[in-house]
């Protein structure tokens, strides 16, 4: 995380558990300073339990009115596409001291694996067919939803001629 997202930083929604109109970060973003991820304008921690929903890389979606959800739109070409991740932790009251975050994919990443049988081969491209190409993520739920009219599509990788991928027998020893 820190390699990917030491310069970028991630960004923050964090709001009162108890009385969601207090806020205490708005879309703010977080980087790395000394080792440690920091609000990039110093804040006073709170003295009450806060919810804290996070998502990376910080530009990659705008959260909806309620501020617990987003929708995405995954981009078909494969140069443009993002490793987005999300987290979401509850700080109790009283708290002080470093609060860990845990970031999980909420995208998934596609593991391509071949078979011997079809070595030795060149692999032009990869193709995943039928996608659902646009959602919700609810932040209260970690869940994804999906219209009824989602835009359905195919991603493709086109590996010729830049990568130059070949499987070849000696892969398999």
């Amino acid at each position: 995380f820190q390699s990917l997202y030491g310069t970028a930083g991630f960004k923050v929604y964090a709001e009162k558990t108890k009385n969601p109109s207090v806020v205490l970060f708005n879309n703010e973003k977080f980087i790395l300073k000394d080792n440690q991820w920091s609000p990039a304008i110093a804040t006073r921690w709170p003295d009450y339990s806060t919810d804290f929903y996070a998502w990376a890389p910080g530009d990659a979606v705008t959260l909806s009115a309620d501020n617990k959800t987003f929708s995405y739109a995954v981009e078909t070409d494969n140069e443009n596409q993002k490793d987005l991740l999300v987290a979401r932790t509850t700080v109790r009251e009283g708290f002080s001291g470093v609060q860990p975050v845990s970031f999980k994919h909420a995208l998934c990443e596609v593991k391509f694996v071949a078979s011997q049988v079809f070595i030795p081969s060149a692999v032009l491209s990869l193709k995943i067919k039928n996608v659902k190409l646009n959602g919700t993520y609810d932040f209260t739920t970690g869940n994804w939803t999906f219209p009824e009219d989602a835009e359905i599509g195919d991603i493709t990788l086109d590996l010729s001629p830049d990568y130059n991928v070949y499987l070849s027998e000696e892969q398999w020893v």
